[in-house]
């Protein structure tokens, strides 16, 4: 596939990934389809991310500002470390037992939310403690699934986020864009320095990724909370259903 071709496809990709995740389910397939192996696939759509995370924050400023500083920096370095240790087991896993797993716990989640008819429309202020507790432990355990395949990461991210946390869905789609730019980064460190990532392809879908990214957030915020539940939960059933039947 043209990588002119390629770029333009991954903008709408973005528009749509930055606020309910799973973009790397589409994107490495094709990457993989335009010729590359599905290790330097991976490496080189988590470059990608780097910047469709920056620009994604950008967007959803107003809603990150919401979060305590000094709670956003330790949730992203407790990311960075665990998906710098992800980004080292990517070739240690069985990756098709992982995909299901994740597909079922998307589905159950996604259930959970729906007949809760306000998760996620207004921010909580009384979760419990060992919701909280249960919270640091999934962004973590998260962070290393992030580092080596980041398919759905942050779909699962944001419902922890909503669930453990309290936060509405615009909050949390704010947060995780931060948490995934220092996920991105530190397995992308890892790819670089092995030589797993191909600039030829990196760097055209890194800025339409950067763009699509930035214009799909803005519409977030315009649109608000209960329109992107509707949005974030119809993809992420989406995805159960692709991850389960094995084609992605």
């Amino acid at each position: 596939m043209d990588i002119l071709l390629l770029s333009l496809l991954f903008f709408p990709i973005s528009m749509v990934g930055v606020s309910t995740g799973g973009l790397s389910l589409v994107t490495v397939p094709l990457l993989i389809f335009s010729g590359l192996s599905p290790h330097n696939a991976v490496a080189t759509n988590m470059f990608g991310l780097i910047f469709m995370s920056l620009s994604g924050a950008a967007g959803f400023a107003p809603e990150i500002k919401k979060t305590p500083v000094s709670l956003t920096l330790k949730l992203s370095v407790i990311t960075a470390v665990a998906s710098f240790a992800g980004a080292g087991i990517v070739l240690a896993v069985d990756e098709k037992a992982l995909r299901s797993v994740i597909a079922v716990v998307i589905l159950a989640v996604t259930v959970i939310v729906f007949f809760n008819r306000r998760a996620g429309l207004n921010e909580r202020t009384d979760s419990p403690r060992r919701g909280r507790t249960a919270g640091w432990i999934a962004v973590f355990v998260l962070g290393i699934y992030g580092g080596f395949f980041s398919g759905a990461y942050i779909t699962i991210l944001t419902y922890v986020f909503i669930l453990l946390w309290g936060m509405s869905f615009l909050r949390a789609a704010g947060l995780t864009k931060v948490l995934n730019t220092f996920s991105s980064a530190a397995a992308c460190a890892y790819f670089i320095y092995y030589g797993a990532v191909d600039f030829s392809y990196a760097l055209p879908i890194s800025a339409a990724m950067f763009a699509g990214g930035y214009a799909g957030a803005r519409i977030a915020v315009l649109k608000g909370n209960r329109w992107l539940r509707n949005i974030f939960m119809a993809a992420a059933a989406a995805m159960s259903i692709l991850l389960l039947s094995g084609r992605f």
